[in-house]
């Protein structure tokens, strides 16, 4: 029998926002759990860094200039409909609903609406609108001031409430045939204002968050960061981060809502579920800022978590990079590669702080801390650069720091690796004399 197909689109959402791809652990659990049951794919790239044409790549299998998306069509979401249409006899839902599938979708962006032509292949299309990115950019006074004080109330989501309540709707429906459900769900977009309580800030925060927001998160501000002004303060940033990081949360435990209720239902084990993004966004790095106006790594990486009937396995392993053995913590093989970016660049101490964070979250899941660490072994590529390294390592050691040894190599894999560690915790050795 062919399975339902469910596919999400957390838009928005960077890779090493999830679990999978690098977050600490109990960011994303029900990723994490999703990824468990099926596979997380490493090497899977957006073909565009915003929504429109990323979308259209998505749902007909070229890339975006094949599909027309140029010019004109990415003006408007009315403009870019024709160009849509054109494409439909080889978009996902038309192909689907010619295999016999009832194709329904529900989005919360307003380039992924019928406007936009993305209805086409569809037996039904829902829009969710929240009316929060045009308010962002509002700017009479009882607007502003209703902004200011939804942010600081922190009350309402981006949509992601009422399109689960559509989807359970669905759900309670009677099928005779497989469905196939597209989400688009804008969440961790800006302006970053997720709801309590995921928006763990104070009233006054929250303030500040949404003043930000309408600062630095315009469309004008961010092309005037992009192009070499950038001006927005650390502490913006760091605000802007830790609500991106807790809207990452609040998608998940949305997904893991849904797919309980998959399961009640008794067909989440006949239902292959894709979880992906479209893009994902700069907070700074390099001097950018969003999405739109910029292209590297971190917007082109995407996700890609799937489980359900006929995902295969994945090849067998040849070696682990963490093992726990009784109360002993071995980690070995540590470097800044995070699936095909090499955090960090060029800065040793970068990628050595990269190195010591990964080291910190696997002996942190294995129920030790930091101080647990009795021994580490760094391999470099240049051992005058050393400094750099003990830099990285003051700051996350503390009391007795654990003997080390440090080897210069020829060179590491791949090449722009300039720092390899390894290490040994014992659990509850911390705070050893």
């Amino acid at each position: 029998m062919r399975p339902n197909v469910l596919l999400v689109v957390l838009d928005t959402a960077r890779a090493d926002a999830l679990e999978p791809y690098g977050a600490p652990p109990g960011s994303t659990p029900a990723i994490a759990d999703l990824a468990r049951r099926g596979r997380a794919l490493e090497s899977i790239h957006s073909a565009a860094c915003w929504t429109l044409p990323s979308h259209a790549a998505l749902f007909t299998g070229l890339l975006p200039k094949a599909t027309g998306i140029l010019g004109e069509a990415e003006r408007t979401p009315q403009a870019a409909r024709p160009v849509i249409e054109a494409n439909a006899r080889r978009s996902l839902p038309t192909v689907l609903g010619r295999a016999g599938y009832a194709t329904a979708a529900v989005s919360t962006n307003l380039w992924v609406t019928e406007d936009s032509g993305f209805a086409a292949g569809f037996d039904e299309f829902r829009f969710v609108d929240s009316g929060r990115q045009a308010n962002l950019h509002r700017r009479k006074r009882r607007s502003r001031l209703a902004w200011d004080l939804e942010a600081m109330r922190a009350r309402v989501d981006d949509g992601a409430g009422a399109a689960g309540s559509i989807l359970r709707r669905w759900l309670a429906e009677p099928r005779e045939r497989p469905f196939f459900w597209f989400v688009n769900l804008v969440e961790c977009h800006s302006p970053y204002l997720p709801p309590k309580p995921w928006n763990d800030l104070g009233p006054l925060e929250r303030l500040r968050a949404g003043e930000e927001a309408r600062r630095y998160l315009t469309m004008a501000a961010i092309w005037k960061a992009c192009a070499g002004a950038f001006a927005v303060p650390d502490e913006a940033l760091e605000r802007m981060r830790r609500l991106y990081t807790r809207a990452v949360r609040l998608m998940d435990d949305w997904l893991a809502d849904l797919l309980a209720a998959l399961d009640a239902a008794r067909v989440l084990d006949e239902t292959l579920v894709v979880v992906t993004s479209d893009h994902g966004e700069n907070f700074g790095e390099g001097g950018l800022m969003g999405h739109s106006f910029s292209l590297d790594e971190r917007l082109l990486h995407v996700p890609c978590v799937l489980a359900g009937p006929q995902v295969p396995d994945p090849p067998p392993q040849t070696w682990s990079n963490c093992l726990v053995v009784d109360n002993q913590v071995f980690v070995a093989g540590m470097t800044a590669r995070q699936g095909d970016q090499i955090v960090g660049g060029n800065s040793m101490y970068e990628q050595a702080r990269a190195v010591f964070a990964k080291i910190k979250h696997l002996v942190e899941a294995a129920g030790g801390r930091m101080d647990d660490v009795v021994k580490v072994n760094i391999f470099v590529t240049d051992i005058l650069r050393r400094e750099d390294v003990w830099k990285a390592r003051r700051e996350v050691f503390t009391g007795d720091f654990p003997v080390s040894t440090l080897v210069e190599v020829r060179s590491l894999f791949p090449k722009e690796i300039l720092v390899e560690i390894e290490a040994v915790a014992i659990l509850g050795a911390g705070g050893r004399s």
